[in-house]
């Protein structure tokens, strides 16, 4: 690695992915059956933002989310990752 490559290596950042989300975590969601494909993208909410009486944590906040009616094909080795994908972009 040189110095101008990032902690994570060339075009991924540094592992915990601060340099690319300002710190903030987020979570993508996807769920596929047989009524079709959801995915949903959450920002984790620092835990200061939690009353200070709970100790539940961060919570999320939605940015957003997705639905498709065709569900994403399954076969031998599970979920079919290349269809998955297709959907998702």
């Amino acid at each position: 690695m040189t110095a101008a490559e990032p902690a994570g290596g060339p075009g991924r950042g540094p592992s915990d992915g601060s340099a690319c989300t300002g710190g903030s975590v987020w979570v993508l969601g996807a769920d596929s059956g047989g009524s079709g494909l959801r995915v949903a993208l959450a920002r984790l909410a620092p835990a200061a933002a939690a009353p200070p009486d709970s100790d539940a944590g961060p919570a999320p906040v939605a940015a957003g989310s997705v639905v498709s009616s065709e569900p994403v094909r399954t076969g031998p080795g599970g979920i079919d990752a290349e269809h998955m994908l297709s959907r998702l972009v």
